[in-house]
């Protein structure tokens, strides 16, 4: 019996504590293994966890209606991974951090787990440790970053696109005589959601316009569902 990782993936994370007891445990059904299965990576707050499981387990689970997907854990691929470089150095949760220290979330992406009571306090803020890059950067076409960056700094070289994603695409969809949070559409059936209640109710029919995008405007929509948004 050839036991390998795989990363095993559910559709909602309310089922985790049933499936982690059926695969832990001896009793079995129709798609978890009939034997203690050894659990190598545990995550309580995710879908997914890491367990020793054959080929053969592997496809069972497939068709476990909880299961998501099944897949092998990356070292068990064959894929090749150099280090590039790498970096020594004292990183910090703390609110206000030295100039000679990283900021906490690189060594953290490094880890497998996070280190217990992290930033609970300033005694145990700072963590020394090395980082390794595995990556150069090769074969990246687009990285969309939702954060502060610095388009202008030197290794971006010209690179970094600054897009106005609110000011290119306008979120207010209205309809005649209310203002709309959320629509969605198919055909001439919409379901809207709105901030007041504006008198609309389920059957009503509305003209719906979107003020940057002319092809999601329908005439005499249906109203199948409102809801109020606080």
């Amino acid at each position: 019996m050839v036991l390998r990782e795989y990363i095993v993936t559910l559709k909602n994370k309310n089922a985790l504590e049933t499936f982690y007891s059926q695969m832990e445990s001896s009793d079995s059904s129709e798609f978890v293994p009939n034997r203690e299965v050894q659990c190598v990576h545990k995550r309580s707050i995710s879908r997914n966890t890491h367990y020793l499981i054959t080929e053969d387990e592997a496809v069972a689970l497939r068709l476990d209606p909880r299961v998501e997907c099944v897949e092998l854990a990356p070292h068990n691929l064959g894929l090749k991974i150099e280090e590039h470089s790498s970096q020594t150095s004292t990183f910090s949760r703390k609110e206000l951090i030295a100039e000679t220290q990283k900021n906490w979330a690189l060594y953290r992406c490094s880890l497998r787990e996070n280190i217990a009571g992290w930033g609970e306090s300033g005694l145990n803020a700072d963590q020394t440790g090395t980082i390794k890059f595995n990556t150069n950067g090769s074969n990246v076409d687009v990285v969309v970053v939702d954060e502060i960056l610095y388009p202008d700094h030197s290794e971006f070289s010209g690179r970094a696109v600054q897009y106005n994603w609110f000011g290119n695409h306008d979120s207010a969809v209205r309809g005649t005589g209310c203002d709309i949070a959320r629509i969605e559409r198919s055909a001439s059936v919409a379901r809207i959601t709105t901030k007041t209640a504006h008198g609309l109710n389920t059957g009503n029919k509305i003209n719906v316009t979107c003020i940057t995008n002319g092809s999601f405007d329908v005439s005499n929509a249906t109203i199948i569902d409102v809801s109020t948004t606080p």
